[in-house]
């Protein structure tokens, strides 16, 4: 992959995540799918890359918007497991209560128990 394929596809992901964060944050579920979509085929496309595209996605564990750093770690579960559940547990753990508080424990939760799959 390309260095210049490779940052749009981050670029992109990372803008779906966060309007994802957004959308949840003021409750509209509509735009919350539609980037939560775009976040997924971004991955996808990421992934057809083979593991050095997978692996691109975890510079976004240091993102500044928890939303980011939240898709981030949920898709790193499909390849880097120690690292996606050390950023969810510490998404757990950071700042006030928040929605993505409260998503990131119920994905790793199901990912625990074997119930997310990618």
């Amino acid at each position: 992959m390309s260095g210049g394929a490779e940052a749009l596809l981050l670029g992109e992901f990372a803008a779906a995540a966060a309007g994802y964060g957004a959308a949840i944050k003021t409750g509209d579920p509509k735009s919350a799918k539609l980037h939560l979509d775009r976040s997924s085929e971004a991955y996808r496309r990421l992934r057809d890359h083979g593991r050095a595209g997978q692996e691109s996605l975890l510079a976004l564990l240091a993102n500044d918007d928890v939303a980011v750093r939240y898709m981030a770690a949920v898709h790193a579960l499909d390849f880097a497991p120690t690292e996606g559940e050390r950023a969810l547990t510490e998404i757990m753990g950071g700042g006030p209560p928040s929605p993505v508080q409260l998503l990131a424990e119920i994905s790793l939760s199901q990912w625990r128990s074997g119930l997310l799959r990618f």
